[in-house]
């Protein structure tokens, strides 16, 4: 397995995924290309929550069974739900670890969304924790194992200075206004996933996340006017 680094209770019971469980679609697989596994990095401030997401390229194969872990440090973050459309998935096999796993009988191709997981950001103000992937097992429709050229790429977690810095807008605590910000919120309004700077991420003061906080959002990369309401501070500027 060829690792890399990006910068910024139960055991769970297998179950056979039915026929129904077929390749992404989003590609064909490249020939010669190896299998890639990595997840996302994120930051949120103490008391918030953040979303990675587990991903990967079937590169030259197509995926027919994986299992995959993610292990972190539970005082930094803690893994409370995760969603899946590749299999089953369980946030917290132990206190420090996440699994997600899964069969397809016609193959994942291409790119693969395994598992989004959603963190309660509990450490403090600068604290970091390393996502550590950990591809149990990896194979091809015909059981051959694929882990020895797998490139792994693991993620961190790091708890930003405070929530009050957050800048309107900024659904995903990266520090900066982009449509990434706009795809968070739609996210969380759709149940796959959650902003992680819920308070920043809703820009219209209403109290709730929905589809105008993100076409708000969207206006605002594109430089198109937006309209503030009374007491609500502006996009771009700190919550």
């Amino acid at each position: 397995m060829i690792r890399t680094r990006s910068s910024i209770g139960g055991i769970l019971a297998f179950a056979l995924v039915g026929a129904a469980l077929a390749g992404s679609g989003a590609q064909d697989a490249v020939a010669g290309a190896d299998p890639q596994v990595s997840v996302t990095s994120a930051e949120a401030p103490a008391g918030g929550e953040v979303t990675v997401s587990i991903e990967g390229d079937s590169g030259d194969a197509a995926i027919g069974a994986f299992t995959i872990d993610l292990v972190y440090d539970p005082s930094v973050a803690v893994a409370r739900e995760c969603t899946t459309s590749h299999g089953l998935c369980e946030p917290a096999i132990n206190a420090s670890t996440a699994r997600v796993a899964g069969i397809s009988l016609g193959g994942l191709m291409g790119h693969i969304e395994f598992v989004d997981i959603t963190f309660d950001v509990v450490g403090t103000a600068g604290a970091v924790t390393v996502l550590d992937v950990q591809v149990i097992e990896l194979a091809d429709l015909d059981s051959k194992d694929l882990l020895p050229r797998t490139e792994v790429t693991d993620g961190e977690i790091r708890v930003s200075s405070s929530a009050a810095a957050a800048l309107k807008g900024d659904a995903d605590c990266d520090g900066q206004i982009s449509s990434l910000d706009a795809l968070a919120i739609l996210r969380d309004v759709a149940g796959s996933g959650e902003a992680g700077c819920g308070q920043a991420a809703d820009v219209d003061c209403d109290g709730e996340l929905s589809p105008v906080d993100s076409l708000r959002v969207l206006r605002y990369v594109a430089s198109l006017p937006v309209n503030t309401p009374d007491g609500c501070t502006p996009i771009g500027e700190s919550s």
